[in-house]
């Protein structure tokens, strides 16, 4: 395995090129040239990347995601994988770097929630899982409690007092100011040892439908994404498994969704058998279908958990997204604009949060902060104290500022908008004018949706074509004087976009 002592950050344009440099110490040089690397879409928390060369998929490039380390042991998982590479039950690490893996890829396609409850997947899943629980690995002394109730615990001792989205927060305290949540876990992890037996093995503790992939070629089903393996109830496991196969794009499962009891007992039929226990079969799922139960709760309770620490994570995300940017663009300022006077829970948390982190990691910025009132006032009487830095705040309030920029120099014509997201990125106008009265009179400014394509050229780095088309356009401007109406001219919006196609074929 190759070590690079680089991390890389997704916010920085040169993001892309450094994973490629990465990944050019993996492959030969001749297989550099025929590289591509495509982002994978699916995936909760890590940014993934497929590497193509000659056409063909080769390689795996993962970013880990932010601040995912409180969550994750990442030297652990490096690790892990390695061994169960040796056993052919994970893709070898080629390459590691401060925060993400370059690894082999792993054909197959994604499976189904309704294929994984019917043979012949279910009983391919489930002697795969006991092939993969039967392994007896060394594993050191830091790591022998079960990742059931590390994780519970940790989990709980990192959930925010407070929530940005006060919808949310409303419900969290409507859900958790009921009981003690930390008794709650310690009542939880007493009736597991009550009522379960302590089979503990080596565990993927989060085989959901994306983590599974059936290889067509070879019949076979394998397992990806280790983040989470560690010694845990096999149990657990499996009964992980059973509550994630509903899948995850619906925040309310289906009422007939997941396993029905009949196929959990031939899923466990078959497990049992590959696990190769010498043991009464019936008498065995009779017990084992008792702990399932227990486990299925568990896991409804664990990720529970990690889900409400995801909301801290978007606003640190957000917040270093920006001192990044402020960094890398010689910004010396960073507002946070904020309505914490009245949103008490909800903007407190994203102040404070960007209090702190502009005070732990980024003491050479600037930081200040406003109240969205008046940073709308003092952005149209003096818009000049804004200059050289960098406005913070969550969505709804960007909305309402970029749209009084947008007006002060020109209108919803003149100014494209970025939005730039973990997995996507949309390139758009500055603002939320949907210009319905000017739809087909051929008289709307098309400056401002020109720009947003430079914009997304400059993002995929085709740096010259954007560089072609903003001069292009800036001729069209200023030299051809083609002005629309909203900005005091008579040009029709094609003769704009006619005058930049001249001046493009007209270098």
């Amino acid at each position: 395995m190759i070590v690079v002592d680089h991390s890389i950050d997704l916010s920085s344009p040169m993001a892309l090129a450094e994973l490629k440099d990465i990944v050019n110490t993996v492959i030969g040089s001749c297989e550099a040239e025929t590289a591509q690397i495509h982002r994978i879409t699916n995936g909760t928390t890590n940014t993934t990347y497929i590497v193509e060369i000659f056409g063909k998929p080769t390689l795996i490039a993962r970013i880990n995601g932010p601040r995912t380390e409180l969550m994750i042991d990442r030297e652990y998982e490096k690790k892990i994988i390695m061994r169960f590479a040796k056993y052919n039950l994970a893709p070898p690490i080629l390459a590691s770097f401060k925060n993400g893996l370059v690894y082999a890829y792993t054909p197959g396609r994604s499976v189904t929630s309704s294929e994984v409850r019917n043979d012949p997947m279910r009983s391919l899943i489930a002697r795969r899982l006991a092939e993969l629980h039967s392994l007896k690995l060394k594993i050191s002394q830091r790591y022998t409690t079960p990742f059931l109730f590390s994780g519970l615990k940790d989990y709980c001792n990192l959930i925010p007092e407070t929530f940005t989205n006060p919808a949310k927060h409303a419900q969290f305290k409507s859900y958790f100011d009921k009981f003690d949540l930390k008794q709650t876990v310690e009542t939880h992890i007493a009736h597991i040892f009550d009522t379960c037996r302590e089979i503990v093995t080596v565990c993927h503790n989060d085989l959901v439908l994306p983590n599974i992939l059936f290889d067509e070629e070879i019949q076979a089903v394998h397992f990806i994404d280790f983040e989470y393996a560690k010694m845990n109830y096999q149990f657990f496991d499996v009964a992980n498994f059973f509550t994630g196969s509903v899948g995850m794009t619906t925040t309310v499962a289906a009422s007939d969704g997941g396993f029905s009891d009949e196929q959990k007992e031939a899923f466990l039929r078959d497990y049992i058998v590959g696990r190769g226990i010498d043991v009464d079969l019936e008498e065995e799922l009779e017990v084992v279908k008792k702990e399932i139960y227990v486990f299925e709760a568990s896991a409804h309770l664990l990720w529970s958990l990690w889900s409400l620490i995801i909301t801290r994570s978007s606003i640190e995300r957000i917040a270093r997204f920006a001192f990044d940017y402020a960094v890398l663009n010689n910004r010396l300022k960073v507002t946070a604009i904020h309505k914490a006077n009245i949103q008490k829970l909800g903007d407190g948390l994203f102040l404070k949060v960007c209090k702190e982190i502009a005070a732990a990691e980024y003491p050479t910025i600037e930081f200040n902060s406003m109240i969205v009132d008046n940073a709308s006032m003092q952005l149209v009487s003096n818009p000049q104290q804004f200059n050289g830095g960098i406005m913070l705040m969550p969505n709804l309030y960007g909305n309402i500022i970029s749209n009084i920029a947008c007006g002060l120099v020109g209108g919803p014509g003149l100014v494209s908008g970025m939005n730039l997201g973990k997995k996507y990125a949309v390139f758009e106008t500055g603002t939320r004018n949907t210009g319905t009265s000017l739809a087909g009179k051929n008289i709307a400014n098309p400056t401002a949706f020109i720009r947003a394509a430079i914009d997304m050229l400059r993002y995929l780095e085709h740096d010259d074509y954007a560089n072609q088309l903003s001069d292009a356009l800036w001729r069209a401007l200023t030299e051809q004087q083609q002005h629309t109406v909203d900005v005091g001219g008579t040009a029709k919006a094609t003769e704009v976009v006619d005058a930049l196609l001249y001046n493009l074929k007209h270098k």
